[in-house]
């Protein structure tokens, strides 16, 4: 006999209908070649975002209802989002960008100003 999900557990039809769509994108993506997508959290319903920021590495969840039947997700890995602040060698790399842009720029206005032409017709 299948577990009977909890109250809490239940997602409304839309919100299942779009983790559905989600799901088959990904696992359609799997079996045919590349490896499974992975949908950002902020695609997926707040009821089911909630049971998954709870849920450990390698941790299946409670089963969920769904209009179609009831499914167990499971956080295969989590990946951290990149970080606004830039390291420290991308700040040396800019700060030498410009200081390499300024002396070029200083270079080319010196040649201008000390440039002689003739034009001889």
């Amino acid at each position: 006999m299948a577990p009977s999900p909890s109250a809490d557990a239940a997602l409304t039809a839309q919100d299942a209908g779009l983790l559905l769509d989600i799901a088959d994108a990904a696992i359609v993506e799997g079996l045919f070649g590349g490896p499974p997508s992975v949908p950002p959290l902020a695609l997926l319903p707040a009821a089911l975002r909630q049971q998954i920021l709870a849920l450990k590495v390698s941790e299946a969840s409670k089963p969920i209802a769904f209009p179609g039947g009831i499914g167990v997700v499971m956080v295969c890995q989590r990946a951290d989002p990149p970080s606004p602040v830039p390291t420290t060698d991308q700040v040396y790399d800019q700060i030498m960008h410009q200081r390499m842009d300024q002396m070029a720029r200083r270079y080319l206005r010196d040649l201008r100003r000390s440039a002689f032409v003739d034009i001889r017709g």
